[in-house]
């Protein structure tokens, strides 16, 4: 006699999962929905944040509806590695905006960290232009600086210099002391060349201690 329970557990177990996805689903537009009732969410923002997407919970810095979609994202409707109209991931996205609890929840479900945008930008250069030390150093604990610079068009520290970021500059520095002092954009133009192409910016810098930790 052939045995089924085995095929009946198997059911059981894929019935659980999609009714534990469904319910998922259901809270996040709950959430949603009670958002755009309250008036949290703008007017122009209100159809596109009813569409459930990992791009559109960066935007709105919203990591409990992105922990959601990382965990149901084996469905294609919550692909986080969508793309924007600029080719920006949603951890590109996130980088992008300094959001670091954003990117650490799309590093943890897997996010591609090898993933660039169609500027030739990735996340290492993302993070760099919005000056965020925290996020940087996250990034790097991934991946080597050398290889984030070998797949950006722009070297993170050329980025920093640009961006007045002088902690992520002198950072960067001392990951490649010898190189970066010789490094030279395609127009020719160093480090001190590109920190005084913009008007000083009146921000805090943040003091470094103990090799950036």
């Amino acid at each position: 006699m052939r045995c089924f329970f085995p095929l009946l557990t198997l059911t059981v177990r894929k019935t659980v999962c999609n009714n534990v996805k469904n319910l998922m689903f259901m809270e996040f537009h709950r959430v949603t929905l009670n958002s755009v009732a309250l008036g949290k969410v703008p007017l122009h923002r209100k159809v596109s944040t009813l569409i459930m997407s990992a791009l559109s919970c960066v935007t709105e810095n919203d990591i409990r509806a992105l922990r959601t979609i990382c965990t149901v994202e084996p469905n294609q409707q919550y692909n986080i590695e969508e793309v924007d109209m600029y080719g920006n991931t949603a951890l590109l996205k996130s980088c992008y905006l300094g959001r670091l609890e954003c990117a650490r929840t799309l590093l943890e479900f897997g996010a591609n960290i090898y993933a660039v945008n169609y500027f030739g930008q990735n996340a290492l250069t993302l993070a760099s232009y919005a000056g965020n030390l925290q996020l940087v150093l996250e990034l790097l604990h991934r991946r080597t600086y050398q290889d984030f610079n070998l797949s950006s068009l722009i070297p993170a520290v050329c980025v920093a210099a640009m961006r007045q970021h002088k902690v992520l500059v002198e950072y960067f520095t001392t990951l490649d002391p010898i190189g970066t002092p010789n490094l030279r954009t395609v127009h020719g133009l160093g480090i001190n060349e590109l920190g005084r192409m913009l008007k000083p910016r009146n921000l805090p810098q943040i003091k470094l201690v103990n090799k950036y930790h």
